[in-house]
């Protein structure tokens, strides 16, 4: 639903108060470069048009509800009694207890479709909301949002603005122009979960710090460092992804230098040279091939690069229907099946 209907929703749900309303919404995180998910590594994400959208309002008292837009089941809690476990919204809001925050009401919606996880965005949106209702500021925000894990997709979603994009390793993240106009990002996804070998990533840093212990993370490594680390990562598989990895820093350099000038072509070129580094020294599935080579075969595609568990593209705004059409025939004809398809412009709140 859009901001409107689920502001009247909200009211049909909650009785009327004179608390003003707040509201905070996230959009479906996206790599261009890089990998968000590995750790300690640096990445370029936008965030896409889909989004998770809050409302929500303060109340009296220490009661905290929490309801989806597509359910009528309301979760109800007292602040001062612990949270769910399992939950990691709740336990990222708990950590916020502490600054006798209010009770709040919330609404949430997703336009996210079905086919993407869009737990961190439905976090993202949620804690945002709660932070506004109680006018207070998280210096630490990815990593509360994170609960230990990895704190990029978080500080990337709380970074991200329409038109933008954002260079991020950790906590950090540094906002770059995204100049799209006359473009649209074409989401690709097939039914085959991809092996993105996050765990074997983190890993390979802990190979790397091994014979560097000053580095700690992979933005800090250099081409002539993975040479010498040639000699003491004997399994080649890890080797070669390391290489990807490193590789891909001097990729994301080029991106960033050439959008400070509004030079998309800059990025177009990476993208592509990233994905042929993920095909040729990382490992694809030959779905996620299939796609990106069909779909460059179209010249209104300017670029494509594995995502997920399929690809993304950026595309001529007046031919997305044409290449969509195109490579929905070819896939079907290929793999017996028709993938998901979603297309989107930069979003941010």
């Amino acid at each position: 639903m859009n901001k409107t209907e689920l502001k009247t929703d909200f009211y049909r749900r909650y009785s009327e108060s004179s608390s003003y309303l707040c509201f905070s919404r996230a959009g479906l995180l996206c790599s261009l470069l890089g990998d968000v998910n590995i750790m300690k590594s640096r990445s370029l994400n936008c965030s896409l048009s889909m989004c998770v959208q809050v409302y929500g309002r303060a109340v009296n008292g220490d009661i905290l509800k929490l309801e989806d837009s597509d359910s009528d089941i309301c979760f109800t809690h007292h602040l001062g009694n612990p949270f769910p476990a399992k939950n990691h919204t709740l336990m990222a809001i708990s950590r916020l207890v502490s600054k006798n925050v209010k009770g709040a009401e919330l609404l949430a919606d997703s336009t996210i479709p079905h086919f993407f996880n869009s737990d961190r965005e439905y976090r993202a949106a949620v804690i945002n909301t709660f932070l506004k209702i109680n006018d207070t500021e998280c210096e630490n925000l990815p990593e509360l949002c994170a609960g230990g894990g990895n704190p990029s997709p978080y500080a990337s979603l709380f970074a991200n603005r329409k038109g933008w994009c954002t260079d991020t390793c950790g906590a950090r993240a540094e906002r770059v122009p995204l100049p799209l106009t006359g473009y649209k990002l074409v989401a690709v996804q097939g039914r085959k979960k991809t092996r993105h070998r996050y765990a074997e990533a983190a890993a390979l840093l802990s190979s790397v710090h091994s014979v560097y212990p000053h580095i700690t993370s992979f933005a800090e490594v250099t081409r002539e460092q993975v040479e010498v680390l040639r000699r003491f990562i004997k399994d080649k598989a890890q080797f070669m992804r390391l290489m990807h990895i490193v590789d891909e820093n001097e990729r994301i350099d080029a991106a960033v230098d050439g959008l400070e000038q509004y030079r998309t072509d800059a990025l177009f070129k990476a993208v592509n040279a990233s994905h042929e580094s993920l095909r040729r020294l990382w490992g694809l599935g030959r779905e996620q091939i299939f796609m990106a080579d069909r779909i460059q075969e179209h010249t209104e595609v300017k670029c494509a690069r594995a995502w997920k568990n399929g690809i993304i593209a950026v595309v001529g705004e007046d031919d997305t229907d044409r290449v969509i059409n195109a490579l929905k025939f070819d896939f079907e004809n290929k793999m017996g099946y028709k993938p998901y398809f979603c297309v989107a412009d930069t979003f941010g709140d």
